[in-house]
């Protein structure tokens, strides 16, 4: 019984350990839940926002100065219901900031300090990242998780934490926005905040943010997150493949993506068996379609093409895609061009003539049915009436002479 018991104890020990380690496994932005991802990019979008003074403008403990540009100035309207995101919208600030009439050069907000009429301060900019009310470093706590002081729970770290603190001499909550790993422990993070003069965002090694946010708390917002908008989604990627070309020496991968307002930049890579992956920049063509032109020669690609396709998004959206193998085919054929010279002419009109009579030429079934210019699948003196025609630079209702797709 004893025995026994001491074997439950261990096991019991064993399951809190793992329980305790689980904690503090690394989540990637990958794998981070929709509402994380959310709160970073509604970060991405804040950060993004970017205002350019029409006249200097008194800011806190700075000015922005005229014909200058910037991001959201750090401000606390609370008598003047200025909170961007709360009292006025992201796009009314932006209105405001291009008419010289606005409140924004009219008047300043004065609670604890003279600054600017519309900005937000570090509780609203995560409250607004969030998506919920304004909150203030004492409520925050209140509608979050508790995860435990930096210093001992910087591994447990997930993008989207708050970083908060309050006492009597320091007041101030951040938000994180990415985390790197080394051996699966948090090495680089970065920070955004709202802090005077404006929202800035710093890098810091995991040494250097110990040494500077150590004793602030993490906090976890588990609450459903809005949407960022549009452009801050993540794409959504449809297919890849690759499109027609009327030049049949052109490879052209292509992309088609649900919401192309959501795209950064789409590019391809393109290798054979001999050569290192090229990248070639995607052009968007329409309805969300992005493409690229690559001239095998050109490239000097040959044999199997091996292509990758990779999206970026507006906030940190980043996939790879490949493609389908692509086999080139070095010999371009030409619509009427019967006897493989690389033009449709008179010879061919004689060669077709020789086929449809039933009389033997020494040309191979592809080749010679590259004659057969109406799509019949046979070889008749129509083709060669077409071919004359063709020749004397009469009209055809065929592409004689053009490349075969």
């Amino acid at each position: 019984m004893k025995k026994a018991t001491q074997k439950y104890l261990c096991l019991m020990i064993a399951l809190i350990l793992m329980i305790g380690s689980a904690s503090v496994i690394p989540v990637s932005a990958s794998a981070a839940t929709v509402s994380q991802k959310n709160i970073v990019s509604r970060a991405d979008w804040l950060y993004d926002t970017t205002w350019t003074a029409k006249k200097d403008v008194t800011g806190w403990r700075y000015t922005f100065s005229k014909g200058g540009t910037y991001h959201i100035p750090y401000s606390q309207p609370v008598y003047t219901n200025g909170y961007i995101g709360y009292g006025i919208s992201v796009d009314g600030f932006l209105s405001a900031a291009d008419d010289l009439s606005s409140k924004l050069y009219t008047d300043s907000s004065t609670y604890n300090r003279t600054s600017t009429y519309y900005g937000m301060d570090c509780s609203s900019f995560v409250s607004l990242c969030w998506g919920v009310n304004r909150q203030t470093t004492y409520s925050l706590p209140n509608i979050s998780t508790k995860i435990g002081a930096l210093s001992s729970y910087i591994d447990s770290a997930q993008i989207g934490d708050a970083l908060n603190y309050r006492d009597e001499n320091e007041q101030h909550v951040i938000l994180i926005t990415d985390l790197t790993y080394t051996d699966g422990k948090v090495s680089g993070i970065e920070i955004t905040e709202q802090t005077p003069p404006q929202i800035k965002r710093t890098n810091y090694t995991r040494a250097a943010l110990l040494n500077r946010y150590g004793y602030y708390i993490i906090y976890r917002y588990k609450g459903t997150v809005p949407e960022p908008p549009a452009a801050y989604l993540d794409p959504i990627v449809e297919e890849t493949y690759y499109a027609e070309s009327s030049d049949p020496s052109v490879i052209r991968p292509a992309v088609s993506i649900t919401n192309p307002e959501a795209v950064s930049s789409v590019s391809f890579e393109l290798w054979d068996d001999d050569s290192e992956p090229v990248t070639f920049e995607g052009v968007y063509d329409q309805d969300g379609v992005w493409y690229s032109d690559i001239f095998a020669d050109t490239a000097e690609l040959k044999g199997t093409v091996y292509c990758r396709c990779r999206v970026q998004g507006n906030s940190r959206f980043d996939e790879y895609r490949d493609l389908p193998e692509y086999e080139i085919n070095a010999t371009v054929r030409y619509l009427g061009d019967a006897n493989g010279d690389g033009s449709a002419d008179i010879v061919d009109t004689a060669v077709i003539q020789r086929v449809a009579t039933n009389i033997y030429v020494p040309y191979d079934e592809a080749q010679l049915m590259c004659g057969d210019v109406d799509g019949d699948e046979s070889l008749t003196t129509v083709e060669a009436t077409f071919v004359q025609r063709y020749v004397n630079h009469s009209p055809v209702p065929y592409p004689i002479g053009e490349p075969i797709k």
